[in-house]
């Protein structure tokens, strides 16, 4: 089905930001969003995954931000969620989409260590994928390129 992107991530920006409520709020950045196809609960979990992860890491800098845009094209359209985080060591490659896996510098965040592994397998099953560039102490950008169809 067709997603009202703009929408829902309104709705997922306006739910974290209210589950988040901390003494430095994070600013959140709502840029393009074009609408995509897909299982909306599916989806509003994989957005909502990847923003909350967004604004959990990056809560403790002076001027938490997170940014997010999306380029599209005739096959699919790419969505980046970026924030300026603690960063994730690249060395580690692709181990944080695996369940149950944390990485060394997430140790003071609450975290179950699933939810990447869920937007992996969200995405997959949608002949979509995730990834993300990142430099620990520089935040992160997460990569969603979802099939435009």
């Amino acid at each position: 089905e067709k997603i009202d992107m703009k929408e829902m991530l309104e709705d997922i920006i306006s739910d974290l930001e209210m589950a988040y409520k901390q003494k430095t709020p994070v600013t959140v950045h709502l840029h393009a969003s074009p609408d995509i196809y897909g299982d909306k609960i599916m989806m509003y979990q994989v957005f909502s995954n990847i923003i909350g992860n967004a604004i959990k890491y990056s809560s403790m800098q002076d001027k938490p931000e997170v940014n997010i845009t999306a380029i599209s094209n005739d096959k699919d359209i790419t969505y980046s969620i970026a924030d300026n985080g603690i960063g994730i060591d690249m060395k580690n490659g692709d181990q944080i989409f695996d369940l149950f896996k944390r990485m060394n510098n997430a140790g003071t965040f609450e975290g179950t260590a699933v939810g990447l592994a869920i937007v992996k397998r969200i995405l997959e099953k949608h002949q979509s994928r995730v990834w993300y560039e990142s430099e620990p102490g520089n935040g992160t950008v997460f990569y969603l390129r979802i099939k435009n169809e």
